[in-house]
């Protein structure tokens, strides 16, 4: 459509040249005639010149392209059409007279005159212009050489491409975003097979240990980096990868606990953490991606403190939210919430920072220190739990941060840690796991809870195993990522054998899994890496009971 559009403008200036032309010819042979002669001529010059202006300016400003037509020389602008000064901010008229590299950059100018040189044309070539409102946008330039009255000019038109190169942007990022989460995952189950080995071995230490002496207070500190990195592995993967997440009712109290605990040893000395938990309310939430939220807010609450020191509060209450509230906040609905309130004495936002921290990639921070997701991750779990994120905030004020979580209908006690009792058992455990590391760990940590077990490092070996003696296990263990076959493939093939064995099955990348799913095939219970001694006890115990 441009070519067609291009080369019909040029026509029509090549037939209006042409006639201007003929006319000053039929005028230079009227020479030395009578005066009214010339009157004559002079008048038809003007009237096809006025015609063909008129024939000129309809085809240019019916076009939706912007269209300008500027000097070869210096670039200074002799038309522009409509669309030319709405891309531009301004009027067509005040365009004339201004140079065309005050839209765009000089080096660009001197590319397209060397193409032009070359080529003797422009045709798509991207170039970034500014629209006179301090927004960058795209633009595909096609240029020819025209001339225009006696000049030598170049015919510019363009194409706004702003759309199409943010869209190219964002599956850009998207891929980039579905190759981290790939290589995640693939991190995410050897790590955490490395985490169980240290995290059991540690508690197994540990129980041997008497409390209270310097190696066990140096293993509990094991056992929480231990903590810690399991957490920040399930956050990673929460991030990188789009999946179903797990919502229960769940108490917010140990979750913010937890996390204050967690963020105490990495405070500098000149900030100070309050606490104030004033309801012991239930949320219908993703535990994970709560505990996510609040150390999210905390941090950038740390940063905001590092220079001057300050105090970070973290406050949770029930509110119930009123029309008046909702008037102001139509996103969320009335009703009863949680309110969690992380609150510093930094250095504060200004309104026109407070109005982008929630855009993807916007950061105040440093090259290297932030990558402008935190906060929109943010948003959007809050957004997904049909809740709501305030904030308020001034320069050298400090900052607030509300988050509102509606209320869970039940307040169910969470699935993790029902069981009570004897913990311990004399039961036949079949294990399989295809890491030496894990074999080793996870058969010591079952032989002290009291159990009998049989190992095997391979599917095919643990096939064979099973068939020869189905009836002599109580229970199998099975992780997740093996060679050959996956752990739900191979407890499918087992429970053909015998339909009526429990299984547990074990993995360290539970995010791509869906729970619903293993349970329809058979499996009693899905265990995460790394698994505490507690965790994987009391699971055995509400397997085989």
């Amino acid at each position: 459509m441009e070519e067609k559009t291009r080369q019909a403008l040029i026509r029509e200036n090549e037939n209006l040249r042409q006639e201007v032309n003929d006319l000053r010819l039929l005028l230079e042979a009227a020479t030395g005639h009578s005066d009214g002669m010339e009157s004559d001529l002079l008048e038809k010059i003007n009237v096809t010149v006025r015609d063909s202006e008129k024939k000129f300016r309809l085809i240019t400003e019916t076009i939706p392209l912007p269209i300008f037509i500027s000097r070869a020389s210096d670039g200074v602008i002799l038309y522009a059409n409509m669309p030319a000064g709405s891309l531009l901010n301004q009027s067509p008229e005040s365009l004339i007279g201004r140079k065309t590299t005050e839209f765009y950059d000089p080096d660009d100018r001197l590319i397209l005159l060397d193409t032009i040189a070359r080529q003797g044309r422009v045709k798509g070539t991207e170039l970034k212009i500014n629209n006179g409102r301090g927004t960058d946008l795209w633009a595909e330039f096609y240029i020819e050489k025209m001339a225009f009255g006696e000049e030598d000019c170049l015919l510019v038109i363009l194409r706004d491409i702003t759309e199409r190169r943010i869209m190219e942007k964002q599956l850009r990022q998207s891929q980039k975003m579905e190759a981290i989460g790939t290589l995640a995952g693939g991190i995410a189950h050897d790590f955490n097979n490395i985490l169980a080995g240290i995290m059991g071995y540690a508690e197994m230490a540990s129980g041997l240990s008497g409390k209270n002496t310097r190696i066990y207070n140096y293993l509990e500190e094991i056992l929480s980096g231990c903590t810690r990195s399991r957490d920040l592995v399930r956050r990673i993967l929460t991030f990188s990868q789009q999946t179903e997440h797990e919502f229960r009712s769940v108490q917010f109290r140990p979750i913010i606990k937890e996390t204050v605990r967690l963020l105490r040893s990495s405070l500098p000395a000149t900030i100070i953490i309050r606490e104030d938990i004033r309801t012991n309310a239930h949320v219908f939430a993703d535990p994970t991606q709560i505990h996510q939220v609040l150390m999210n807010l905390c941090t950038n609450a740390k940063d905001a403190m590092r220079e001057e020191g300050g105090t970070l509060s973290v406050e949770l209450a029930d509110v119930r939210i009123n029309e008046r509230f909702t008037a102001l906040y139509p996103d969320i609905k009335h009703g009863l919430y949680a309110c969690l309130t992380v609150s510093d004495t930094g250095c504060g936002m200004t309104a026109d920072v407070q109005k982008r921290i929630f855009d993807p990639f916007f950061t105040t921070k440093a090259v290297g220190e932030g990558t402008g997701l935190g906060l929109s991750v943010i948003h959007g779990i809050v957004k997904n739990h049909e809740g709501a994120i305030i904030v308020h905030s001034k320069p050298g004020k400090g900052t607030i941060f509300r988050v509102y979580l509606p209320m869970a209908r039940e307040q169910q006690p969470s699935e993790t840690m029902q069981s009570q009792g004897n913990t311990t058992g004399s039961e036949h455990i079949l294990l399989i796991d295809d890491d030496l590391f894990i074999i080793k760990m996870a058969k010591r940590l079952l032989l002290s809870l009291g159990y009998k077990v049989t190992a095997a490092m391979d599917t095919t070996e643990a096939r064979n195993i099973f068939r020869s003696d189905p009836t002599a296990y109580d229970l199998i263990i099975t992780d997740m990522t093996m060679p050959k076959m996956t752990g739900d493939k191979l407890a499918s093939k087992l429970l053909k054998i015998r339909p009526d064995i429990p299984i547990i099955l074990c993995t360290g990348d539970d995010i791509a899994i869906r729970k619903e799913d293993i349970l329809k095939t058979g499996v009693k219970a899905l265990l995460t890496k790394p698994f505490s001694l507690k965790e994987i006890a009391i699971t055995i115990r509400d397997v085989l009971n």
